[in-house]
């Protein structure tokens, strides 16, 4: 299949923003860097490396490539991105909305979805329901839709390489660099990359993007009493797939390893 120009782009601005959103690499080389504010578009494109995206709010909301300074891919996007009910478009034509995790079991699937966690009671509504799920095969419907993205899924496992350590950054209104919106502080504008690359390198452990809203040493112990922990969220992108039936996940999420 012969891609156009147009689908070539497209592909990549969908891949970088499940970059961004899951903190998981895709087939983006480098990092994905999200902005609240297009005050820092300048700032982000001069510390920007080869294979980077920056994604940043575009009033004209383009819908072919556009680049920043040095040459750096730039996905526009138009909407809000910061609380429940928002909803975002990129580059004219993703058009994502953002919801609470506990209202997740709430909701009516009709467009793509990203569900945030939020508050330390949406992590433990997600452990829960992992629980539920594992001993009585009783699921969230809506996780298994392919529709739904889950935030910062990567940050209840390990990091798979080095490479992961700087997957994403998101970059706040007023200037802070985080591994996601609620996420471990990587540093401000201003600051070197090789100082935000070391920051990530170093604290890659678990939670790092949960570590504005719960106490990551707490996450930690929860995830140690679940060593099946990741096999249960492998599951669930089995089950997105629609390769195994609804009724094998309390099978996949009591066997670590076999997903």
């Amino acid at each position: 299949m012969i891609r156009t120009t147009a689908s070539r782009h497209s592909h990549r601005t969908a891949a970088a923003f499940q970059q961004y959103v899951t903190g998981r690499r895709t087939d983006v080389a480098g990092a994905v860097f999200f902005l609240e504010a297009s005050d820092h578009l300048d700032a982000v494109c001069r510390i920007a490396a080869r294979g980077d995206v920056v994604v940043a709010p575009s009033p004209a909301d383009p819908r072919g490539g556009a680049t920043g300074a040095g040459g750096v891919p730039v996905v526009g996007y138009s909407g809000s991105w910061r609380e429940p009910g928002d909803e975002i478009r990129l580059d004219g034509r993703h058009t994502f909305a953002l919801q609470d995790y506990v209202a997740l079991p709430f909701l009516s699937i009709t467009g793509r979805v990203v569900v945030r966690q939020r508050t330390a009671k949406g992590i433990a509504a997600f452990l829960g329901d992992a629980d539920t799920a594992r001993y009585f095969g009783v699921l969230v419907s809506p996780l298994l839709s392919s529709a739904v993205m889950l935030d910062s899924g990567a940050s209840f496992g390990r990091p798979r390489s080095a490479d992961d350590a700087l997957a994403r950054v998101h970059v706040t209104a007023d200037g802070e660099y985080r591994d996601g919106a609620d996420g471990l502080l990587l540093g401000r504008v201003g600051d070197a990359r090789s100082e935000i690359e070391k920051t990530g390198a170093a604290d890659g452990g678990r939670g790092r993007g949960f570590a504005r809203i719960v106490d990551r040493e707490l996450l930690e112990a929860e995830l140690d009493r679940r060593p099946w922990f990741e096999s249960y969220l492998a599951a669930i992108g089995v089950l997105r797939r629609g390769s195994l039936p609804a009724r094998s996940i309390d099978l996949l999420a009591s066997e670590p390893g076999r997903v």
